[in-house]
């Protein structure tokens, strides 16, 4: 872990100095955030990636730079860009999890936003810092932080990808926030009501660390807009309900982020009819990611997976646990 972070933390000196070259403001996100703060020990927190910003305009700079210090462009999710080092081989990972071996990706966004579930919540104004200067620049401020790591971790609740990590660093977070930071972070997007998606992921991290800078007071200023179905959620399930640890796959993953009945019509008829986009960011990322490439039942069509997951129970999650098992052994 300690050799991972320094090999991070020298490919974020090398993208720094690139862009005050190209007069490119790049903005590090989450984890390469937390990491210039120390909030952690040498070598405590796992980081799998680099996620970067910039502006869309300056997508194609930033890929001219990152070009230089040799990264390739890979999978386009919509979301970002993943960029590998060149010079890293195609084939699956030989060790689980972020191994010092394993080659450092980035991710390359022009906007920050989740669709929660199918409506989009798009923070990326309060992420650009306020000046243009070039090089790595943090966030504007804690706040601005702490409200990325909010959505994210909203979003991973979503799609039951939430991990224990994410609410260690909202706890942390927390308790470095002033009253001043809490007021900006319960603000919402362009006049719209406070930041409804925030109080699941806040009540989720008070529950595993009571003793963290968020407490049921700070909580109420972000429940106006916030679904009671919601609400309840957040105070019943458990981290292994939204995280992969529960090996049931619910067919409407994120329903209960629906805040009316027109969008969880919405998430139902994406469900059924995947847009084009869709589709071609799946078949991407079966080419790409050695997890699903792997997975026998990933090319299956639609009505072939549902009809194997009926009669043969979770082949996918049982596939996930044999390949950790298989990782291990090798």
């Amino acid at each position: 872990m300690r050799q991972r972070e320094q090999r991070i933390r020298d490919t974020l000196q090398r993208i720094d100095l690139e862009a005050r070259r190209d007069g490119l403001p790049v903005v590090g996100l989450k984890g390469s955030a937390l990491l210039s703060m120390s909030l952690y020990a040498p070598g405590r927190r796992p980081m799998a990636d680099i996620d970067l910003l910039v502006r869309p305009e300056d997508r194609l700079t930033a890929l001219r730079m990152l070009a230089r210090l040799g990264y390739r462009p890979g999978v386009d999710s919509g979301r970002h860009l993943t960029l590998l080092p060149a010079s890293s081989a195609p084939h699956a990972p030989v060790h689980l999890g972020e191994h010092a071996d394993h080659a450092v990706k980035l991710e390359l966004h022009t906007r920050v936003a989740e669709p929660l579930p199918a409506r989009e919540v798009d923070i990326t104004a309060r992420i650009l810092p306020a000046s243009a200067r070039p090089g790595l620049r943090p966030y504007p401020g804690r706040a601005a932080l702490m409200r990325h790591l909010l959505l994210h971790a909203a979003g991973n609740m979503r799609t039951r990808s939430l991990r224990l990590i994410q609410l260690h660093d909202l706890a942390l977070m927390a308790d470095r926030l002033t009253e001043s930071d809490w007021t900006s972070l319960a603000a919402g997007e362009g006049g719209h009501a406070p930041a409804w998606w925030a109080l699941p992921p806040l009540r989720m991290a008070l529950r595993h660390f009571p003793s963290c800078g968020i407490d049921e007071h700070r909580l109420r200023a972000f429940e106006p807009g916030c679904p009671p179905w919601l609400r309840r959620h957040a105070r019943e399930a458990s981290l292994t309900d939204l995280s992969t640890s529960r090996l049931f796959c619910p067919w409407l993953p994120g329903l209960v982020w629906a805040r009316d009945p027109v969008e969880a019509l919405r998430l139902v008829r994406a469900r059924l009819w995947p847009s084009r986009a869709a589709k071609e960011q799946s078949r991407a990322a079966r080419g790409a990611e050695a997890w699903i490439r792997d997975n026998p039942t990933a090319s299956l069509p639609r009505w072939a997976r549902v009809r194997r997951w009926r009669i043969d129970g979770l082949p996918a999650a049982r596939f996930s646990v044999e390949q950790a098992m298989a990782y291990e052994w090798r």
